[in-house]
Protein backbone atom coordinates (compact mmCIF):
# COMPACT_ATOMS: atom_id res chain seq x y z
CA UNK A 1 0.00 0.00 0.00
CA UNK A 2 1.81 3.01 -0.88
CA UNK A 3 -1.10 5.60 0.30
CA UNK A 4 -2.71 6.56 3.65
CA UNK A 5 -6.48 6.25 4.17
CA UNK A 6 -8.00 9.14 6.28
CA UNK A 7 -11.73 9.11 7.21
CA UNK A 8 -13.27 12.41 7.56
CA UNK A 9 -16.39 12.24 10.27
CA UNK A 10 -16.79 15.61 10.51
CA UNK A 11 -19.22 18.36 9.33
CA UNK A 12 -18.84 19.40 6.21
CA UNK A 13 -17.53 22.33 6.45
CA UNK A 14 -13.91 20.84 7.98
CA UNK A 15 -14.12 18.53 5.14
CA UNK A 16 -14.22 21.00 2.43
CA UNK A 17 -11.32 23.05 4.36
CA UNK A 18 -9.39 20.03 5.29
CA UNK A 19 -9.34 17.62 2.17
CA UNK A 20 -7.04 19.64 -0.33
CA UNK A 21 -4.18 19.25 2.38
CA UNK A 22 -4.36 15.75 2.80
CA UNK A 23 -4.80 15.02 -1.08
CA UNK A 24 -1.81 16.65 -1.47
CA UNK A 25 0.30 14.75 0.86
CA UNK A 26 -0.77 11.33 -0.66
CA UNK A 27 -3.47 10.70 1.41
CA UNK A 28 -6.89 9.04 0.42
CA UNK A 29 -9.54 10.51 2.27
CA UNK A 30 -13.06 9.16 2.89
CA UNK A 31 -15.70 11.76 3.41
CA UNK A 32 -18.82 10.40 5.47
CA UNK A 33 -19.92 13.96 5.58
CA UNK A 34 -21.86 15.52 2.69
CA UNK A 35 -18.95 17.55 1.62
CA UNK A 36 -18.43 16.11 -1.88
CA UNK A 37 -21.68 14.11 -2.77
CA UNK A 38 -22.80 16.77 -5.17
CA UNK A 39 -21.05 16.32 -8.51
CA UNK A 40 -21.63 20.31 -9.63
CA UNK A 41 -20.37 23.24 -7.93
CA UNK A 42 -23.43 24.86 -8.37
CA UNK A 43 -25.69 22.18 -6.47
CA UNK A 44 -22.89 22.08 -4.15
CA UNK A 45 -23.02 25.64 -3.86
CA UNK A 46 -26.78 25.97 -3.15
CA UNK A 47 -26.94 23.35 -0.93
CA UNK A 48 -23.86 23.62 1.71
CA UNK A 49 -23.05 26.90 1.14
CA UNK A 50 -19.53 26.00 0.42
CA UNK A 51 -16.71 28.80 1.00
CA UNK A 52 -14.26 26.97 -1.37
CA UNK A 53 -13.94 26.48 -4.80
CA UNK A 54 -13.98 22.54 -4.56
CA UNK A 55 -15.23 22.04 -8.57
CA UNK A 56 -11.54 20.69 -9.74
CA UNK A 57 -12.12 18.08 -6.87
CA UNK A 58 -15.66 17.46 -7.21
CA UNK A 59 -15.08 16.47 -10.74
CA UNK A 60 -12.42 13.57 -9.63
CA UNK A 61 -14.44 12.22 -6.78
CA UNK A 62 -16.60 9.14 -6.52
CA UNK A 63 -19.80 8.56 -4.80
CA UNK A 64 -18.80 5.33 -2.56
CA UNK A 65 -21.74 3.03 -2.75
CA UNK A 66 -20.03 -0.09 -2.62
CA UNK A 67 -22.65 -1.77 -4.12
CA UNK A 68 -23.13 -0.06 -7.28
CA UNK A 69 -19.25 1.61 -7.77
CA UNK A 70 -16.75 -1.07 -7.29
CA UNK A 71 -14.09 -0.54 -9.94
CA UNK A 72 -14.45 3.08 -9.41
CA UNK A 73 -13.56 3.38 -5.87
CA UNK A 74 -10.39 0.95 -6.44
CA UNK A 75 -9.22 3.85 -8.44
CA UNK A 76 -9.96 7.56 -6.94
CA UNK A 77 -8.17 9.33 -3.93
CA UNK A 78 -11.31 11.32 -2.79
CA UNK A 79 -14.29 8.85 -1.69
CA UNK A 80 -17.79 10.55 -0.71
CA UNK A 81 -19.42 8.11 1.07
CA UNK A 82 -23.38 7.96 0.84
CA UNK A 83 -25.37 8.77 4.17
CA UNK A 84 -28.31 6.49 5.47
CA UNK A 85 -31.27 8.24 3.44
CA UNK A 86 -29.41 7.88 -0.07
CA UNK A 87 -28.14 4.36 0.88
CA UNK A 88 -31.00 2.82 1.50
CA UNK A 89 -33.00 4.36 -1.49
CA UNK A 90 -30.77 3.50 -3.83
CA UNK A 91 -29.99 0.36 -2.92
CA UNK A 92 -33.75 -0.33 -2.78
CA UNK A 93 -34.31 0.64 -5.90
CA UNK A 94 -31.70 -0.91 -8.21
CA UNK A 95 -33.62 -4.38 -8.24
CA UNK A 96 -36.29 -2.53 -9.51
CA UNK A 97 -34.59 -1.12 -12.50
CA UNK A 98 -32.32 -3.85 -12.74
CA UNK A 99 -32.97 -7.18 -12.07
CA UNK A 100 -33.96 -8.90 -8.45
CA UNK A 101 -30.31 -11.34 -8.72
CA UNK A 102 -28.12 -7.91 -8.58
CA UNK A 103 -27.59 -8.57 -4.83
CA UNK A 104 -26.50 -12.37 -5.09
CA UNK A 105 -22.96 -11.99 -4.72
CA UNK A 106 -22.88 -8.83 -2.45
CA UNK A 107 -22.32 -10.53 0.93
CA UNK A 108 -24.34 -7.29 3.47
CA UNK A 109 -27.39 -6.89 0.99
CA UNK A 110 -29.89 -9.70 2.46
CA UNK A 111 -33.00 -10.00 -0.21
CA UNK A 112 -35.59 -11.47 2.54
CA UNK A 113 -38.85 -12.81 1.89
CA UNK A 114 -40.97 -10.62 4.75
CA UNK A 115 -41.08 -7.22 5.05
CA UNK A 116 -37.67 -6.13 7.00
CA UNK A 117 -37.40 -4.99 10.59
CA UNK A 118 -35.29 -2.45 11.93
CA UNK A 119 -34.22 -5.43 15.14
CA UNK A 120 -32.57 -7.89 12.56
CA UNK A 121 -29.80 -5.18 11.29
CA UNK A 122 -29.26 -3.53 14.80
CA UNK A 123 -25.33 -3.38 15.26
CA UNK A 124 -24.69 -4.79 12.00
CA UNK A 125 -23.44 -3.83 8.17
CA UNK A 126 -26.14 -5.72 6.94
CA UNK A 127 -29.22 -4.54 4.67
CA UNK A 128 -32.38 -6.03 4.75
CA UNK A 129 -34.41 -5.83 1.42
CA UNK A 130 -37.98 -6.99 0.77
CA UNK A 131 -40.54 -6.18 -1.91
CA UNK A 132 -44.04 -6.65 -3.18
CA UNK A 133 -45.81 -5.78 -6.06
CA UNK A 134 -50.00 -5.25 -6.71
CA UNK A 135 -50.41 -5.89 -10.18
CA UNK A 136 -54.02 -5.50 -10.34
CA UNK A 137 -52.73 -1.43 -8.75
CA UNK A 138 -49.59 -1.16 -10.47
CA UNK A 139 -48.27 -0.72 -7.26
CA UNK A 140 -44.15 -1.44 -5.89
CA UNK A 141 -44.04 -1.57 -2.02
CA UNK A 142 -40.08 -2.03 -1.08
CA UNK A 143 -38.76 -2.01 2.40
CA UNK A 144 -34.94 -2.17 2.98
CA UNK A 145 -33.90 -1.50 6.72
CA UNK A 146 -30.11 -0.67 7.73
CA UNK A 147 -28.51 0.26 10.99
CA UNK A 148 -27.73 3.99 10.21
CA UNK A 149 -24.34 4.27 11.83
CA UNK A 150 -23.60 0.91 10.37
CA UNK A 151 -24.33 0.71 6.92
CA UNK A 152 -25.88 3.93 6.45
CA UNK A 153 -21.91 5.46 8.08
CA UNK A 154 -19.14 3.72 9.23
CA UNK A 155 -19.09 0.56 7.99
CA UNK A 156 -19.86 1.67 4.96
CA UNK A 157 -16.88 3.56 4.48
CA UNK A 158 -14.69 0.69 5.15
CA UNK A 159 -16.15 -1.01 2.54
CA UNK A 160 -14.43 1.40 0.13
CA UNK A 161 -11.63 1.12 1.61
CA UNK A 162 -11.50 -2.52 1.49
CA UNK A 163 -12.14 -2.13 -1.89
CA UNK A 164 -9.01 0.28 -2.90
CA UNK A 165 -6.87 -2.14 -0.76
CA UNK A 166 -7.92 -4.81 -3.08
CA UNK A 167 -9.76 -7.03 -0.22
CA UNK A 168 -13.09 -8.13 -0.19
CA UNK A 169 -16.00 -5.56 1.04
CA UNK A 170 -16.65 -7.52 3.65
CA UNK A 171 -12.99 -7.65 5.13
CA UNK A 172 -13.24 -6.81 9.30
CA UNK A 173 -16.57 -6.64 9.08
CA UNK A 174 -18.01 -10.03 9.02
CA UNK A 175 -16.68 -13.17 9.47
CA UNK A 176 -15.81 -15.70 6.40
CA UNK A 177 -18.34 -18.09 7.54
CA UNK A 178 -20.83 -15.30 8.23
CA UNK A 179 -19.87 -14.02 5.02
CA UNK A 180 -20.92 -17.18 3.20
CA UNK A 181 -24.41 -17.50 5.36
CA UNK A 182 -25.48 -14.44 4.51
CA UNK A 183 -27.35 -15.65 1.19
CA UNK A 184 -28.89 -18.74 3.33
CA UNK A 185 -31.27 -16.75 4.98
CA UNK A 186 -34.19 -17.48 2.45
CA UNK A 187 -36.91 -19.85 4.12
CA UNK A 188 -39.57 -21.00 2.25
CA UNK A 189 -43.02 -21.69 3.85
CA UNK A 190 -45.32 -24.17 1.34
CA UNK A 191 -48.51 -25.94 2.67
CA UNK A 192 -48.47 -29.31 4.01
CA UNK A 193 -51.07 -30.05 1.22
CA UNK A 194 -48.44 -30.35 -1.54
CA UNK A 195 -47.11 -33.70 -0.21
CA UNK A 196 -50.91 -35.06 -1.28
CA UNK A 197 -49.61 -34.19 -5.08
CA UNK A 198 -46.15 -35.55 -5.32
CA UNK A 199 -46.38 -34.77 -9.09
CA UNK A 200 -46.34 -30.73 -8.29
CA UNK A 201 -42.83 -31.04 -6.37
CA UNK A 202 -40.62 -31.05 -9.73
CA UNK A 203 -42.53 -27.88 -11.01
CA UNK A 204 -42.57 -26.25 -7.68
CA UNK A 205 -38.63 -26.51 -7.26
CA UNK A 206 -37.89 -25.83 -10.64
CA UNK A 207 -40.46 -22.15 -9.91
CA UNK A 208 -37.81 -21.69 -6.55
CA UNK A 209 -34.46 -22.55 -8.52
CA UNK A 210 -35.36 -19.62 -11.07
CA UNK A 211 -36.33 -17.13 -8.74
CA UNK A 212 -33.15 -17.79 -6.32
CA UNK A 213 -30.15 -18.36 -7.09
CA UNK A 214 -28.64 -18.68 -3.02
CA UNK A 215 -29.52 -22.10 -1.48
CA UNK A 216 -32.91 -22.09 0.35
CA UNK A 217 -34.67 -23.88 3.46
CA UNK A 218 -37.93 -24.80 2.57
CA UNK A 219 -40.30 -25.68 5.64
CA UNK A 220 -43.71 -27.24 5.00
CA UNK A 221 -46.48 -28.07 6.87
CA UNK A 222 -48.31 -31.49 8.62
CA UNK A 223 -51.03 -31.68 5.68
CA UNK A 224 -52.85 -35.38 4.98
CA UNK A 225 -49.64 -36.77 6.87
CA UNK A 226 -50.96 -36.02 10.72
CA UNK A 227 -54.72 -36.19 9.59
CA UNK A 228 -53.85 -40.00 9.05
CA UNK A 229 -51.44 -40.13 12.27
CA UNK A 230 -54.77 -38.66 14.31
CA UNK A 231 -56.96 -40.80 12.92
CA UNK A 232 -55.75 -44.07 13.09
CA UNK A 233 -55.20 -42.87 16.73
CA UNK A 234 -58.53 -42.24 17.03
CA UNK A 235 -58.55 -38.57 17.45
CA UNK A 236 -60.50 -36.40 16.04
CA UNK A 237 -59.43 -32.47 14.55
CA UNK A 238 -61.22 -29.73 13.50
CA UNK A 239 -59.84 -26.60 11.32
CA UNK A 240 -61.03 -22.97 11.65
CA UNK A 241 -59.74 -20.04 9.97
CA UNK A 242 -57.99 -22.96 8.04
CA UNK A 243 -56.08 -23.64 11.22
CA UNK A 244 -55.72 -27.03 12.24
CA UNK A 245 -56.88 -27.66 16.03
CA UNK A 246 -56.00 -30.30 17.88
CA UNK A 247 -57.81 -32.46 20.36
CA UNK A 248 -57.21 -31.55 24.20
CA UNK A 249 -55.92 -35.23 24.79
Amino acid sequence: MNWMPFFFATPHEYSLKWTFAFLNTGIKVFDLSGGFRLKYQESHMKYYRAEYDTSQLLEKTIYGLPEWQVKQIAKVHLIAVPGCYSTANLIALKPVTMNQQIYQHEPFVRLIGRWSKINNVVNTPFADLHWQINEDLHLLVVSYTIDNLLKGAASQAVQCANLTLGLNSSYSLISDMEATQVKQSLVIKIGGSILEKPEALPALFSIIKKLYKQPAIIVHGEGYLIEKILKKAGFLTEKKNNLRIKPKE
